[in-house]
């Protein structure tokens, strides 16, 4: 039985990545999908494959900072599968430095597209949603919204302020039956991390010293948090709303020492 039978979905940052693994996942389990992303190369590539895998999916070009370009994503999901009922709003990109590092174009150029691109989702998202009777937004923040590290001041201030944005609309839209919930991941093989994996010596046992403080031993994968994602999106969550879902291997029980 697939699990999102008769749901339409949105997924910012969709083709890479954990974007990528939610957008095929959702395809398998009968959502039309809507992959929006910036990345018109990858984005349509993976978009190709699910519809020759018997899925639906449309391509949408999508930067998430502009306002002009996830209205259109949103209004594309409606005009080509009749509505929307889920968003996942997982587009992201990651800033290294302390707050006198960081140069203030860094700064907000972090806020707008991991936190601003969250709220524009929700904000063109939960008008379609209230039309359909319900709906479900998941957010990707991450537990450097948890927990402390050295040097990412915008990137922990942006995946702080999803988990305080979800609180709140959980709040003010569970009247519609609009549930919010977001999903904080800890060290997931992502090409995010492949900076660090060219230029070190070594890449193998980098992987190694990342999945090292894990009490399970591994970092994450892709795949690992659409399970979480598709879970949030069905109704089998559906008395579940406005949480914080650490997935992450055991990292936040232990810390990273």
């Amino acid at each position: 039985m697939e699990r999102l039978g008769n749901q339409v979905a949105i997924v910012t940052g969709g083709a890479t990545g954990i974007g990528r693994a939610v957008v095929e996942l959702f395809a398998k389990e009968g959502a039309a999908v809507v992959l929006a992303d910036v990345n018109e190369t990858e984005g349509q590539r993976v978009a190709d494959a699910v519809l020759a895998e018997g899925g639906r999916c449309r391509f949408v070009c999508c930067d998430v900072s502009q306002a002009k370009d996830v209205e259109a994503a949103v209004d594309e999901a409606v005009r080509h599968f009749g509505k929307l009922t889920v968003a996942v709003l997982n587009a992201g990109i990651d800033v290294v430095g302390t707050v006198v590092e960081s140069s203030e174009e860094d700064w907000w150029r972090c806020l707008r597209v991991n936190l601003g691109g969250v709220f524009l989702g929700m904000k063109y998202a939960i008008p379609q949603m209230r039309t359909a009777g319900s709906g479900s937004i998941v957010a990707t923040a991450s537990i450097q919204a948890l927990l402390g590290f050295r040097a990412y001041a915008a990137y922990a201030a942006a995946k702080g302020g999803i988990i305080g944005l979800v609180h709140q609309v959980a709040v003010d839209y569970g009247g519609d039956q609009i549930r919010v919930n977001a999903i904080c991941p800890s060290t997931v093989l992502t090409p995010m991390c492949d900076p660090e994996l060219t230029a070190a010596t070594d890449p193998k046992a980098l992987i190694q010293s990342w999945a090292a403080p894990h009490p399970l031993g591994r970092i994450g994968t892709p795949e690992d948090i659409a399970q979480a994602a598709l879970y949030l999106a069905s109704s089998e969550s559906s008395w579940v709303t406005g949480q914080a879902f650490a997935i992450d291997g055991g990292v936040t029980i232990r810390g990273f020492h």
